[in-house]
């Protein structure tokens, strides 16, 4: 069973997490920067998720303004 959290954090922390999730190469589509990072594949598909959920968080916060 999957769980959902809310997070409740201001456009600044999601833009920032999202560069820190980008310096480790969660975008760049290349598997081994993504495990030199996160050292196992389940950390890589966890990142990717977190990555996308905030892309479109901010993206929801910037439409609304």
């Amino acid at each position: 069973m999957v769980e959902e959290h809310q997070l409740s954090l201001s456009l600044a922390q999601i833009k920032a997490l999202i560069r820190a999730l980008e310096e480790c190469g969660v975008d760049s589509g290349a598997p081994l920067t993504e495990l030199e990072h996160f050292r196992s594949t389940q950390m890589v598909t966890a990142a990717k998720s977190v990555y996308l959920l905030l892309q479109a968080k901010r993206q929801r916060i910037e439409g609304a303004k």
